[in-house]
C-alpha cells in the first residue's frame, strides 16, 4: 500500500471518528430533551425548579424584608414622636384648664374655712409664690399680684392651710410677704381647744415658731391649735399651728412652747392676699 493509499484511509477513519462523536453528542441531547419532556408531563420539573431557586428566593425575601424592617422601624419612630408630642399638648391644656379650676377650688376652701362674709368693696386676691427667701435672719415670699390688684402693705396673707404673714411691701406685677416664720414677725394667739389660754410666738432660725403662754398656770399641751386672736396686725381665727414641745421654768415661772407652722412654707405655691381693717368685722368670732 502506497503513501496515497495510507493518507485516504487515515483521512476516512478521522471522518468515522467525528460522526461517531457527533451521533453520541446527538443521541445526549436527544436524552436530555426525552428526560424534560418527561418531567413536565410527571409535573416534577416545578419542584425541581423550585428547589434550585428557594435559596436564592429566601435570600432575596430576607433582604427585603430586612430593607422593609428598616424603613418600617423609621416610620413607626417618626409615628412615635408625633403622638408624644400631640400627648404633651394635650397634657399641657388639660394641665392648664385642671390649675384653674384648682385656684377656684382652693380659693372657696379657703373662703370656707376661714369664714368669710362677701363684701362687695373688697375681694380676696389670689396670688402665685414665686420665690421664697429662706436667707440667714431674713425669710420673705415674693408674689406675682401687686398694686394693680388693688394689694398694699400690711395685707394679710393666708393659705388654705392657714396664716402666711403679712404683705411688707407692694409694686405693680408683684408684692413682697414677711412670713409669721420670720425672726423680726410676733404674734398673738388663743388655744382653740381652750380660748382663755392665749399667747405669744415669734418666727425662729429654724422654720418653727417659739413662743411663750401669758399665764403660765394655764394648761397648753402638745397637739394644741393655735389661733390668731385679732389683736394686732392679723384678723381673728386663722390657724396658726400646732404645739410640738411645751417647757416650765420654775425659776422664771414661765410657760415656753415650740410650734410647727400650718402652712408649709417650702412648698407653698399659691396664697390669698385680703385687704386690711377687713379682718375683725368680716371674720367669726372666737372668743
Amino acid at each position: 500500500m502506497g503513501l496515497y493509499q495510507l493518507a485516504i484511509k487515515g483521512s476516512g477513519d478521522i471522518r468515522v471518528i467525528r460522526l461517531k462523536k457527533l451521533h453520541i453528542k446527538i443521541a445526549g441531547i436527544a436524552l436530555v430533551f426525552i428526560i424534560i419532556i418527561a418531567l413536565i408531563a410527571s409535573g416534577s420539573i416545578g419542584a425541581v425548579f423550585n428547589a434550585a431557586v428557594r435559596p436564592i428566593a429566601y435570600v432575596k425575601s430576607s433582604v427585603g424584608n430586612a430593607v422593609y424592617g428598616i424603613f418600617n422601624y423609621k416610620a413607626i419612630q417618626r409615628e412615635n414622636e408625633d403622638l408624644k408630642n400631640t400627648v404633651k399638648k394635650l397634657t399641657k391644656k388639660q394641665s392648664d384648664e385642671a390649675f384653674k379650676k384648682d385656684d377656684i377650688s382652693k380659693l372657696e376652701q379657703l373662703s370656707s374655712a376661714l369664714n368669710y362674709k362677701k363684701r362687695k368693696d373688697v375681694k380676696p386676691v389670689t396670688a402665685n409664690v414665686l420665690t421664697f427667701d429662706n436667707a440667714k435672719g431674713r425669710k420673705i415670699l415674693t408674689i406675682d399680684r401687686g398694686s394693680e390688684s388693688g394689694i398694699s402693705e400690711g395685707d394679710t396673707v393666708e393659705s388654705i392651710e392657714g396664716l402666711v404673714g403679712k404683705v411688707s411691701s407692694a409694686g405693680y406685677g408683684f408684692s413682697k410677704v414677711t412670713p409669721i416664720v420670720d425672726s423680726n414677725d410676733k404674734v398673738s394667739f388663743k388655744v382653740f381647744r381652750d380660748l382663755k389660754i392665749a399667747g405669744v410666738i415669734s418666727g425662729s432660725e429654724n422654720g418653727k415658731l417659739n413662743g411663750y403662754v401669758i399665764d403660765d398656770k394655764m394648761g397648753i399641751i402638745k397637739g394644741d391649735l393655735l389661733l390668731t386672736t385679732g389683736l394686732g396686725k392679723y384678723p381673728r381665727g386663722i390657724s396658726i399651728g400646732t404645739v410640738e414641745y411645751v417647757n416650765y421654768d420654775r425659776d422664771l415661772k414661765e410657760k415656753t412652747i415650740r410650734v410647727k407652722p400650718s402652712v408649709k412654707f417650702m412648698g407653698l405655691d399659691m396664697v390669698v392676699v385680703y385687704p386690711v381693717g377687713s379682718g375683725n368685722s368680716d371674720k367669726q368670732k372666737v372668743n
